[in-house]
């Protein structure tokens, strides 16, 4: 009884962050438990940032998850400035018809009275799935692109991934963020997978016309099917006093064979100097694709090299780690490496990488590696030979050391002590290690 009364009287500023980690419906449910507590569910602090995930299931009240949705955008709409519209199931007609309804209902009623949002994201409606029907999904983008039109003075922030839409449908969407003004005022603009795979939305005019309309962009997230010599030089023209940080996703589906010159990297890193390029393959760590892709004159911070399982002759990374990326050595902070390397042992390669690349202090190996490298690069740190200060070599649950000894436990002891020579190096909560199985 007491541990209940003490949760009644708790101040209201820590029952607001108490309900910010509750769904709009258990905040629903909480605010029938006092009359305190239904004055927290209506402050506007609690409703700044509101996720809907699109969901049928039931409540104990009977009412659907949407219902909800709808009867707090009417009450607490005119409060959010960060709103997340989460769409989980596109293989479903039945699912994508309710969900439209929704979608639309649910916008007006926060257009109506809302002039503060900040950001909107919309995550995996996966127009290319098999659950959309050409009806629908042009409700859809009606719907968005009507609500947008009237936010485009105030959004900031704008991040529809996965969304799968053919180039003149993405490039709408996109014109409706500055419909009212000659250059949107959206500073982040995160449109990775937005369009379909094998949509070659470089060669599209309209593309490039559009995103001339984002003079005011710090932080811009796309695939490479995008990039092309006229991008970045618009880039160049129109974000060079703004453009920070340009993330590039690169998927073996997308449209990869255009060139890109290494002038206009150069033009774009020469108008703007502090400008961070970040690269993620997925699927795609070919020598020959990523020499053509990366030139040297891009200033590359981050690069992501994903492979998975996949085990394929020609995805072999001795020649990446040894010649391709020792090119970034200036520039290059974070390096990924997530690969099936069973038969392609690469720990003389990460270890000269690190020596090489001075700047590059995070690194984060899941693949076959052995444990002595562990050692070799702590060693590197404490000699002041590496700037390394984030060492991760395991991951979820299939990413592990590796050895090719049967009896682990004689490795763990050995990694134990290698750990325990260099405590004074590692950071638990940003660099660890473990064995998980012997490599056969």
């Amino acid at each position: 009884m007491e541990s209940w009364t003490s949760w009644i009287d708790l101040p209201e500023l820590a029952l607001i962050r108490v309900f910010q980690s509750l769904d709009y419906i258990d905040r629903v449910k909480a605010a029938h438990v006092s009359q305190k507590w239904y004055q927290v569910m209506h402050s506007p602090a609690l409703w700044r940032k509101w996720t809907f995930t699109f969901c049928e299931r039931r409540t104990r009240l009977q009412k659907s998850y949407t219902e909800s949705a709808i009867w707090c955008a009417q009450k607490f709409g005119k409060y959010v400035e960060h709103l997340e519209i989460i769409f989980l199931n596109s293989y479903s007609t039945k699912l994508t018809k309710k969900f439209q309804v929704t979608l639309r209902t649910l916008l007006a009623c926060i257009g109506k009275q809302n002039t503060g949002l900040k950001s909107l994201t919309i995550s995996y409606l996966g127009f290319n799935c098999v659950g959309w029907l050409y009806s629908i999904i042009n409700r859809v983008l009606r719907s968005l692109t009507f609500f947008l039109r009237r936010r485009d003075k105030h959004l900031q922030y704008f991040r529809m991934r996965d969304a799968g839409l053919r180039t003149e449908q993405g490039c709408a969407i996109l014109a409706s963020l500055c419909h009212q003004r000659e250059s949107s005022s959206v500073k982040e603009l995160d449109i990775i997978d937005f369009f379909g795979h094998h949509i070659s939305v470089y060669a599209n005019p309209l593309f490039v016309q559009t995103l001339s309309k984002f003079q005011n962009l710090s932080v811009l997230s796309l695939n490479y099917c995008c990039i092309s010599d006229d991008v970045l030089n618009t880039l160049s023209q129109k974000c060079s006093q703004s453009l920070l940080v340009l993330r590039i996703k690169c998927h073996i589906y997308d449209a990869h064979q255009q060139i890109v010159s290494g002038i206009a990297w150069s033009n774009l890193t020469k108008n703007a100097p502090n400008l961070s390029v970040r690269f993620y393959f997925a699927k795609m760590v070919r020598y020959d694709c990523l020499t053509r892709i990366l030139a040297h004159q891009i200033p590359l911070e981050s690069l992501y090299l994903l492979t998975g399982n996949f085990n394929e002759p020609n995805w072999k990374l001795k020649s990446t780690l040894t010649e391709l990326i020792p090119t970034f050595k200036c520039k290059l902070q974070k390096l990924t490496v997530v690969l099936n390397n069973r038969y392609e042992p690469l720990d003389s390669e990460l270890l000269h990488l690190a020596l090489v690349c001075k700047n590059l202090y995070y690194l984060k190996i899941w693949a076959y590696v052995g444990i002595r490298l562990i050692e070799d690069l702590l060693q590197l740190k404490q000699d002041g030979e590496s700037n390394l200060s984030i060492l991760k070599v395991r991951e979820e649950f299939w990413a592990r050391i590796y050895t090719h000894s049967q009896n682990k436990s004689d490795e763990e002891k050995l990694l134990q002590e290698i750990v325990s020579k260099y405590l004074g190096l590692i950071d638990e909560e940003k660099s660890y290690f473990h064995i998980a199985e012997t490599m056969m």
